[in-house]
């Protein structure tokens, strides 16, 4: 992603007013995944947590804003609230700044999950139905994860993946800031009623990181069949990095996601596969 930065600096130069016509906005939402995933991978905060990268491109357009644009809002904010954490270990910090510090972030890290559940709930009623469960058609990966979960549409898989992929990040934040007393589960969200969500987890009840993990895993048969292979591919690179984290070095799971990272590498063309997995201890 070493173009990112060029871009970045660019897009941040013109402004969120510049990137309200369609092919702008197109430079805009095109790029904004590439720019956040650079800062986070450096936990350093990005232009992009700003309200007004989240509104003013769209202001004109309100419908054009899709359900991923509003999932990328979610990721915008995530390296800002690394560096943040960052900052708590500074030990020029007095105490009392510390304290007051760590409270302004503990409650930023539940905003986010918050928003991060709503946005499930919501995406879940709009789209009952679309996605299923079936048996893994891989032996191999049968023994690891006997069962897949397949979808109407790719745009709806990589929706999946990305909102696990985020929640796995806000978990890790939550552990790693507020500590034992963390409870993902515990937040309060008033929810539509009578959604059906099959066999991925609801709001706040995935039982941990394994799981969360596993529902991405699950996801890539349906990511990878010969349809879909090169876009699906490219689309599975960070959260199997991310997923990759939750599991133990020698387990059967990180073993078979490093095969499967090194098979989107040769059958798509993402080279950069294999170097994010050589470099996963970056996101951590």
């Amino acid at each position: 992603m070493k173009h990112a930065g060029g871009v970045a600096k660019l897009i941040e130069m013109r402004g969120p007013w510049r990137h309200q016509g369609f092919m702008d906005r197109y430079l805009l939402e095109g790029n904004r995944v590439s720019m956040a995933l650079e800062c986070l991978m450096r936990r350093r905060r990005c232009f992009l947590e700003h309200p007004d990268w989240k509104t003013v491109p769209w202001a004109l357009d309100p419908k054009s804003k899709t359900t991923m644009n509003y999932l990328h809002d979610i990721l915008c904010d995530i390296p800002g609230l690394m560096e943040d954490a960052e900052l708590l270990q500074d030990p020029h910090l007095d105490s009392e700044t510390v304290k007051e510090k760590h409270l302004v972030l503990s409650r930023k890290i539940l905003m986010e999950l918050k928003t991060l559940y709503e946005w499930r709930a919501g995406w879940a009623k709009k789209n009952q139905g679309s996605w299923w469960e079936v048996p893994t058609s891989c032996p191999k990966t049968k023994v690891v994860f006997p069962t897949a979960i397949h979808f109407k549409s790719l745009k709806l898989a990589n929706e999946t993946t990305i909102y696990n992929t985020i929640l796995l990040l806000l978990r890790r934040l939550g552990f790693q800031v507020i500590g034992p007393g963390f409870d993902p589960s515990g937040i309060y969200l008033n929810l539509p009623k009578g959604v059906e969500y099959g066999p991925l987890y609801a709001p706040r009840t995935a039982p941990d990181g394994r799981a969360i993990a596993t529902e991405i895993c699950r996801t890539v048969e349906y990511h990878l069949a010969e349809e879909r292979k090169s876009a699906g591919g490219l689309f599975l690179l960070f959260p199997l990095t991310v997923a990759c984290q939750v599991f133990e070095p020698d387990s059967r799971e990180t073993k078979w996601l490093g095969k499967t990272m090194n098979r989107v590498a040769d059958s798509s063309g993402f080279e950069i596969g294999r170097n994010l997995w050589a470099n996963s201890e970056k996101v951590r």
